[in-house]
């Protein structure tokens, strides 16, 4: 009884003290935007990749700092660039800014409410929206959740928002974050503006893990000298597709894998341009394709 009595006094103090976002050790990597690089007739790649490195406490609450690494086609190496102190509260997640911390994400709400969330200021790798240079404070935005899909991670529901701003004319985008890890689009934080279209829009988020858990199930297991980068003459169509998906690579050694949301293998081949998919369900899924010393992963949708 005596021991029964201490584990709950102690159980809400060992509940607040455990992050389930940005947890020590966490990583994720992503595949943004980049410029079409004549030299290399490619891409040239915009790699990122962000570790949680340290925790800290400021102003009594229990932070985590989380550092951004980049690579491009041209320099495959990965390089320190700036950090991010985040800090949770339940469900929401807060960075800091200046002295102040901003809400980031609201793990917590539900479909039809609406977020006031903040972007980063001037962050190179965790900034979202486009900043002038009169701006001198982080940007404000209003969205709403329009839809709300569950899946399950490693044997647990996790919530996908999807988010719209309430203003049609705020001139931003919207984003899709999973509850937990965060957004599924070109960066840690999400990314709320326009991109012009060149052909080297990157694949956005590619994975996420964590001493707990992995999404996809094979995680983040890069070889790190390896980028994860575009393919010369790589193409797929169509995309939305139906009853298949055409491959058009100039590599004659390659191995092609269809993954729903959860991590699952769906489909996988070798050295086969084509993929029969009549008898997969309607929804988003993940193409990767694997060479002997490159990855392409690439969102479609099967409708």
């Amino acid at each position: 009884m005596k021991q029964l009595l201490i584990l709950l006094v102690l159980l809400p103090f060992l509940s607040s003290a455990q992050n389930t976002f940005a947890p020590l050790g966490a990583e994720w990597r992503y595949e943004g935007p980049s410029e079409w690089n004549s030299t290399i007739l490619d891409c040239a790649g915009n790699n990122l990749r962000y570790i949680v490195e340290d925790e800290l406490t400021i102003d009594n609450k229990n932070c985590t700092l989380i550092r951004a690494y980049h690579s491009t086609n041209l320099d495959t190496s990965w390089r320190s660039r700036d950090s991010l102190i985040v800090w949770q509260d339940e469900k929401k997640i807060y960075f800091l800014q200046d002295s102040s911390f901003l809400l980031l994400f609201d793990f917590g709400a539900e479909l039809g409410d609406t977020i006031i969330r903040y972007d980063p200021y001037r962050t190179v790798s965790f900034s979202g929206t486009q900043y002038d240079d009169s701006t001198t404070t982080a940007n404000r935005m209003e969205l709403i959740i329009a839809e709300v899909d569950s899946i399950i991670v490693d044997g647990d529901y996790r919530k996908i928002q999807h988010l719209v701003p309430t203003d049609p004319n705020s001139g931003y985008s919207g984003d899709s974050v999973m509850e937990n890890i965060g957004s599924m689009s070109q960066n840690i934080c999400g990314d709320y503006f326009y991109y012009v279209a060149n052909g080297c829009d990157g694949s956005g988020f590619l994975c996420y893990a964590d001493s707990t858990i992995a999404f996809p199930e094979q995680g983040c297991d890069f070889t790190d000298s390896v980028a994860t980068i575009p393919l010369v003459d790589f193409s797929i169509y169509p995309n939305p597709f139906d009853s298949f998906i055409q491959i058009d690579i100039n590599n004659s050694s390659y191995t092609s894998s269809l993954s729903d949301i959860n991590g699952k293998i769906i489909i996988q081949q070798k050295n086969k341009s084509h993929l029969a998919t009549e008898n997969i369900l309607p929804g988003i899924y993940l193409l990767q394709i694997r060479t002997h010393n490159k990855i392409y992963s690439k969102k479609v949708i099967k409708i």
